[in-house]
């Protein structure tokens, strides 16, 4: 056996097997997708709404057994603005503190093939139904983080929704009057989705023991 290109390290001490368990909370399915599962991807990315400053671009979508997870990133360049409207559109987009106006929320929403539309202010996006399975379906809205500086902003997110929706075509809507986006909406085609969902697979073949939800 050839040498290994890495020196051998001490041993560790050992740890302490007297410790007790982190209890980890669990996301309920109507939350997250699906953490043991690999989904099946739709699409490419695109622009979906854009000004001249700012610009939204929905990720391929993510197909799971459960729902559909849409991925998405805003990026914003300043345009002439004073300092302290920078900084204010910052707070926006990164949603610091209490919203100063309903125009200040970004609003999310699915138009459903039976002629019912949900949005993320609903119950799930206004961070209820942690303990009880809500009433189907939702939309879960997480921002994941980003960063900015005196010239530009970046910050992901995602739209969760659940459960998996019957066949037909979506419309998946989006505005945000604070930053200057007025009512977008892309399709998103029901056999593909359907095709896609077909695609995902699970991460193990002996599946991890489902969890109880927990509270954060």
């Amino acid at each position: 056996m050839a040498d290994s290109f890495f020196d051998d390290l001490p041993d560790l001490p050992a740890l302490d097997d007297e410790r007790e368990d982190e209890v980890e909370w669990t996301p309920p399915a109507w939350m997250e997708p699906p953490q043991d599962e690999l989904p099946g991807i739709l699409g490419s990315p695109r622009v979906i709404a854009r000004t001249d400053g700012i610009a939204v671009v929905v990720s391929p979508i993510e197909v799971f057994s459960t729902g559909v997870l849409i991925p998405l990133t805003f990026m914003l360049r300043r345009r002439g603005q004073a300092r302290s409207d920078w900084e204010q559109l910052s707070s926006e987009v990164f949603q610091h503190g209490t919203p100063r106006t309903a125009n200040s929320i970004l609003r999310l929403g699915i138009a459903l093939p039976d002629g019912r539309k949900i949005t993320s202010l609903d119950g799930v996006g206004m961070h209820q139904h942690y303990e009880s399975e809500p009433d189907g379906p939702t939309l879960h809205y997480r921002e994941r983080g980003g960063s900015g500086g005196p010239s530009r902003l970046t910050t992901e997110a995602s739209a969760w929704l659940w459960p998996l929706p019957a066949s037909g075509d979506l419309e998946f809507v989006l505005t945000w009057p604070a930053v200057g986006l007025t009512e977008t909406r892309i399709s998103l085609d029901g056999a593909e989705i359907a095709a896609a969902a077909r695609r995902a697979r699970p991460l193990w073949d002996d599946p991890t023991p489902e969890a109880e939800p927990t509270l954060p």
